[in-house]
């Protein structure tokens, strides 16, 4: 019997498309708490990938956001696919059969008004006004360190400031290799 439930919050945004016959699927992952033993231990969080079709995608898809509180109830599918080396992998989603949000519809739509808050306000400020022409360098930014009035200045560093073209011809020019044998089948 192949049989999962999980209980979890959406941790990913869901993803709606559909295959080449028009049949469609949603992508998301679910975030579920792992048990604990004993309440010193640390929480463990898992991110589990999920995939829902059909009518189950369509609907999750329009109840569903970060954040949600759901029920799946599914089975675990693996997919094997051949990577660029030619090995083969193995990935592992559950696939769901139903679903239960475990939210009201307004603690659902209080978490969609926030998120689309967060994407229309700005994450940044600009760092000149549109008046300005170019980008000014700060102050402490104007003069480089000099090394050699600077005992702070890694040594490292300033061997690597000098132009050693053989430096920059082989990288292995510093190397001992005479203590280096090669390996001999006896």
């Amino acid at each position: 019997m192949n049989k999962v439930i999980l209980i979890g919050r959406v941790s990913s945004r869901p993803i709606l498309l559909n295959t080449k016959s028009n049949v469609p699927f949603l992508r998301f992952s679910l975030a579920v708490s792992r048990r604990r033993y004993s309440q010193d231990a640390t929480p463990i969080t898992d991110f589990i990938p999920i995939v829902a079709w059909r009518q189950n995608a369509t609907l999750l898809e329009r109840l569903i956001t970060v954040g949600t509180l759901i029920a799946l109830e599914g089975s675990i599918q693996g997919n094997r696919v051949m990577n660029n080396t030619n090995a083969y992998l193995t990935n592992y989603e559950v696939n769901v059969d139903s679903f239960q949000p475990l939210e009201t519809k307004e603690q659902l739509e209080i978490r969609r008004q926030k998120l689309s808050q967060k994407i229309s306000e700005p994450t940044f400020e600009p760092i000149y006004d549109d008046n300005q022409v170019g980008l000014e360098i700060p102050e402490h930014d104007q003069e480089l360190p000099d090394e050699s009035q600077n005992s702070d200045f890694p040594s490292f560093l300033a061997d690597k400031n000098k132009n050693n073209s053989q430096d920059d011809e082989d990288p292995f020019a510093d190397w001992d290799l005479s203590d280096i044998e090669p390996d001999s089948d006896d």
